[in-house]
């Protein structure tokens, strides 16, 4: 399924809306990098399983930006893990 997940992100741009805030467009690529995007400090993308649930970590190079989870409505969906925890979504 992990693979399955990152072969559908990574065959087109995401919109990347932080919410209340601004939005980016982001291209991920295949090799758990981003290729394209708007801030320098986002760099890496990985999916896995956490407790049971898909997840879309997109990373600096030294630790975690957020963690997001997969909605019914295929939209990565959560928020930042740090300084103000703006939420954030992942639309493919």
């Amino acid at each position: 399924m992990e693979r399955e997940s990152i072969r559908q992100l990574v065959v087109e741009r995401v919109l990347y809306p932080r919410i209340g805030y601004d939005e980016r467009v982001i291209k991920l690529g295949p090799s758990s990098e981003i290729i394209e995007v708007g801030a320098k400090c986002t760099r890496l993308r990985l999916v896995n399983h956490i407790d049971g649930a898909q997840v879309l970590t997109l990373a600096r190079l030294d630790r975690p930006i957020c963690q997001l989870r997969r909605d019914y409505e295929g939209i990565w969906r959560r928020a930042w893990l740090e300084h103000e925890s703006i939420p954030i979504d992942v639309i493919p």
